[in-house]
C-alpha cells in the first residue's frame, strides 16, 4: 500500500507519514510542506531519514545529534562505573558503590567518636576501622567523585562541540 510522507520543504524533515487510500493525498501546507508518495515503502523509516531532492536520505545532522546523545549516555555509564570503583585507604581497598557510601555516611552521622568495628574490605578481608577512618574514606570518595565529575563534564563539552561523527568517535574517556 502506498505511503505519503509529508515533509518540510526547507529541511526535508519528515513531519508525518500517512497510508494512501483510494489514491487520496493527505492535506498539507503547500507553502512550507511537500509530499513524497512511496508506492513500495520500506518496512521502517529511520528517525534520521529526510527527503532530499525527492528521495529518502539519511540526515547527517540528525545522525550526529543521535550519536552525540548516545555518546553522552556512554560517558554517564563510565562515570558511574568509575565512581563505584574500590578506593584505597591505609593499604586496603574499600567498596565505594552507592550502597557502601550510604552505609558509611549513616555510621559517620550516627556513631559516636569512639566507634570501632571490623569492616569487610573489597578483597573480602576484615580490618578494624574507626569513625574517623570512615570519614577519611568518604572524603577520598568525594574527592575522587568531584574530579570524575569535572572530567565527565569536560568530555560532554567536547561531545557537544564535535562537528562530525569521526570527531565524535575520537572522544574517549580512558
Amino acid at each position: 500500500m502506498p505511503l505519503a510522507l509529508v515533509y518540510d520543504k526547507n529541511t526535508g524533515e519528515i513531519l508525518d507519514n500517512i497510508i494512501v487510500k483510494n489514491g487520496e493525498i493527505p492535506n498539507y501546507d503547500q507553502s512550507t510542506q511537500s509530499v513524497l508518495i512511496l508506492k513500495n515503502p520500506p518496512k521502517t523509516i529511520s528517525k534520521n531519514t529526510i527527503v532530499k531532492n525527492g528521495v529518502l536520505a539519511i540526515s547527517e545532522e540528525k545522525k550526529l545529534k543521535d550519536k552525540k546523545q548516545h555518546k553522552k549516555q556512554e560517558i554517564e555509564i563510565q562515570y558511574e562505573r568509575k565512581l563505584s570503583q574500590p578506593i584505597k585507604y591505609n593499604n586496603n581497598y574499600f567498596h565505594a558503590d552507592a550502597k557502601s557510601r550510604e552505609i558509611m555516611k549513616d555510621i559517620v552521622i550516627g556513631a559516636d567518636d569512639t566507634f570501632e568495628t571490623q569492616w569487610k574490605t573489597y578483597d573480602k578481608t576484615y580490618v578494624k576501622i574507626t569513625k574517623q577512618d570512615l570519614k577519611n574514606i568518604l572524603k577520598l570518595i568525594v574527592d575522587r567523585g568531584e574530579k570524575l565529575f569535572f572530567e565527565k563534564e569536560a568530555i560532554k563539552k567536547k561531545i557537544e562541540q564535535a562537528q562530525t561523527i569521526e570527531e565524535l568517535n575520537a572522544i574517549t574517556w580512558s
